[in-house]
């Protein structure tokens, strides 16, 4: 049983901090086996100290296991993938109403050993890196504001350079995490195995690896 934490805070108070626990009931593990449990979600707020129990019957997806979830604009975002079905998109927690809600399908087809990270972008943009199991290649995508009524994906940039870091997934599944600064360099650090043995890299949007 895994357990996916995240925090927010309600944004008609901006000091009513909250973190949500879930277990979606459905889950596929590393090797791409599914297991089913009844699925679960508590609420601890800080202005009670005190968990609350949350109606679980709509999680009928699971949180993609090798992407960490991001927090943008006091909600929670993660890469999830309907029960019984391939098609991924973005689900969010929203903590002022607390309620789950899938905002958009994600703009990459990938398989289990390919590398996927959230990120925010610019305050209220979600971010996303991809890196395919057999490629060198980054692509680093954004949205338009995650408030929007509709939102949609663009390509920011791709790096392509043959001397890029590669994550090792076919070791261990890769868990990186990344933020990108105001003049488009992104720097990204890894725990797990990479192959050129550095765990941080800074690299621009042309491309130069530092």
């Amino acid at each position: 049983m895994i357990n996916f934490y995240g925090i927010g805070y309600d944004n008609a108070s901006r000091d009513d901090y909250k973190i949500l626990r879930f277990y979606n009931g459905e889950f596929e593990d590393e090797m791409g086996n599914m297991e089913s449990h009844n699925p679960e979600v508590d609420i601890y707020e800080f202005k009670s100290s005190s968990w609350r129990t949350l109606d679980a019957s709509s999680l009928d997806w699971f949180v993609v296991y090798q992407c960490k979830g991001v927090s943008v604009k006091g909600n929670m975002y993660w890469i999830a993938e309907r029960n019984h079905s391939s098609h991924n998109f973005i689900q969010c927690f929203n903590f002022s109403i607390e309620t789950f809600k899938p905002i958009c399908s994600i703009p990459i087809n990938y398989g289990v050993f390919d590398v996927v990270a959230l990120s925010s972008y610019k305050g209220d943009k979600l971010s996303l890196l991809y890196q395919h199991e057999d490629k060198v290649d980054m692509e680093v995508w954004i949205t338009k504001k995650v408030n929007a009524n509709v939102v949609s994906w663009t390509k920011l940039f791709i790096f392509t350079r043959p001397d890029h870091s590669k994550f090792l997934t076919h070791e261990e599944l890769a868990h990186p995490v990344y933020f990108i600064d105001n003049n488009n360099r992104i720097v990204i650090c890894c725990d797990e195995l990479v192959e050129d043995g550095h765990q941080v890299s800074v690299m621009d949007s042309k491309s130069k690896l530092r």
